[in-house]
């Protein structure tokens, strides 16, 4: 649940950094283990956590400059959010917000694959902003 111990200096807007400052390397479920009240947001999940490593060999995977590969991984994506909003067909008015979010999120991936295509830019933080976005659009 806790991996480690670090220290830097750690500030928000307006203040000055403090050097004491000590963060902890942790895992999922760590704030609703240690009964830690969620007032905004959400605890760590599994997808922040062991699976980071999938992330990061897929975004490995990616790397260089062949543009296939990257386009396989674009229309990969681009099916799976064309299955999630067909099969809302039966009940899209009732799904309307969950659908825009992913229609949304579709536009927002493939503005973003297309400008790492384009300026020749890393891959592997493409991917962690896609699966990021998907996660956050199917919640």
């Amino acid at each position: 649940m806790i991996g480690g111990e670090g220290q830097m200096p750690i500030s928000l807007p307006g203040a000055q950094p403090d050097i004491n400052n000590r963060y902890l390397t942790v895992g999922p479920r760590f704030l609703t283990t240690m009964q830690v009240p969620i007032v905004e947001g959400r605890d760590i999940d599994e997808q922040q956590g062991p699976g980071l490593g999938l992330h990061h060999a897929l975004g490995d995977a990616l790397g260089g400059s062949d543009r296939a590969v990257l386009a396989a991984f674009v229309d990969s994506v681009d099916r799976w959010i064309a299955e999630r909003l067909r099969a809302d067909d039966a009940n899209a008015n009732a799904n309307l917000p969950r659908l825009a979010r992913l229609a949304e999120v579709w536009e927002k991936i493939s503005r973003a694959a297309r400008d790492t295509a384009e300026y020749n830019l890393e891959r592997k933080p493409l991917v962690f902003s896609v699966f990021g976005l998907l996660a956050e659009a199917t919640r």
